[in-house]
């Protein structure tokens, strides 16, 4: 066979009182199994999504809500995919339900311009969960995250690592479409913009938390869809 294919899996049983062996007297009251999953596997919303484009306000601070009810406009970008940012969140909220976030071909409009935001409802709610994250803050610079995280003050070695490691760690281009790109002579990053590695405000802790109101997701989640325009429903997600 050449393709991996998951088991039946191997439940761990839970007994009532754990530390003396199974009787007529100590039953199991429960089971679990567990599976280990690579983490370029997996999604997760506290680290997946950015604005490498950067096409917000030049101070960086974003609003958690867009109060003007309109969809914002994502400036996601995906380059060479070296870290957890570049996952596209809403890539995933477009495979999720499809009845939801692809209903039409304009729900999801991915631009790799870089001038050009990403726009449709799967980018939206994207970028709403990264502002949600984000707040006010605007994020760290790879060279305040080097010198804080890790204790080195050696500017100029901060400086050399990302702007001549030939990877495009800050995302924001030029794009790499062919092997010779990856070897230019600069990837030219700019260590004390704003970078999309670093640390946010908030985390999501709980799947609860896509609940809160001013996400505006909760409808969308539980399989229910309403706009300005045009209202329509699907099944319920799963």
């Amino acid at each position: 066979m050449t393709n991996f294919q998951w088991g039946d899996p191997e439940w761990i049983g839970v007994l009532e009182n754990p530390d003396v062996p199974h009787s007529g007297t100590n039953r199991f009251i429960g089971r679990f199994a567990y599976v280990a999953v690579p983490t370029s596997s997996t999604i997760d919303l506290n680290f997946s999504g950015n604005n490498a484009k950067r096409l917000n306000p030049a101070d960086g601070q974003l609003f958690p809500a867009d109060q003007d009810g309109l969809q914002p406009q994502s400036g996601f970008l995906r380059n060479q995919g070296v870290g957890t940012w570049e996952l596209n969140l809403a890539g995933f909220f477009g495979a999720l339900n499809t009845n939801i976030w692809r209903f039409t071909r304009n729900d999801y409009q991915y631009q790799t311009n870089l001038t050009v935001p990403s726009t449709g409802l799967a980018f939206a709610d994207a970028e709403r969960l990264r502002r949600y994250r984000q707040l006010t803050l605007t994020p760290a610079s790879a060279d305040d995250f080097y010198r804080v995280e890790s204790g080195n003050a050696n500017v100029t070695q901060i400086d050399t690592e990302f702007r001549r490691d030939y990877v495009d760690a800050y995302s924001d281009g030029p794009l790499v479409a062919r092997r010779e790109d990856i070897f230019r002579q600069f990837d030219n990053d700019v260590p004390t913009n704003p970078w999309a590695g670093s640390d946010l405000t908030n985390r999501f802790s709980d799947l609860n938390d896509l609940f809160d109101p001013q996400l505006g997701m909760a409808a969308r989640i539980t399989g229910q869809f309403t706009n300005r325009a045009v209202a329509r429903t699907s099944p319920l997600s799963t």
